[in-house]
């Protein structure tokens, strides 16, 4: 996975509800970030499991997962939540209106992320 990483931007004490601004310039980048849940663990919200592969949220998540959603001002309707577990920063994204998930593949500095399962 590769982009931005929002976990760098996250409150320090992220609350569920939320809001703040992603990244700004006006008419260029206008994207909001909403905390949609900090406790998530894979089961307790069906909404928040759609398009999840559950090996994944499993291996990262258990009640302690933050979950965003991210959208543009200047692209209205697209929307990707995207789920962050600590220790590893987003592991998952995945765009609603396509239903697109992109996720974590490897990575070298946790035991978590031995043997990943494939997308």
């Amino acid at each position: 996975m590769t982009g931005t990483n929002p976990a760098s931007s996250l409150f320090a004490s992220p609350t569920k509800g939320d809001v703040y601004i992603e990244e700004f310039s006006p008419a260029n980048a206008e994207d909001v970030t909403e905390i949609l849940s900090t406790t998530y663990g894979f089961g307790s919200d069906p909404e928040l499991d759609r398009f999840v592969p559950r090996q994944l949220a499993e291996r990262f998540c258990s009640g302690n997962c933050v979950v965003t959603k991210n959208f543009s001002l200047l692209e209205p309707g697209i929307v990707a939540r995207k789920y962050t577990a600590l220790g590893i920063g987003v592991f998952l994204e995945v765009e609603l209106d396509t239903g697109k998930v992109v996720q974590l593949v490897d990575c070298n500095f946790d035991p978590r992320c031995t043997a990943l399962p494939t997308p």
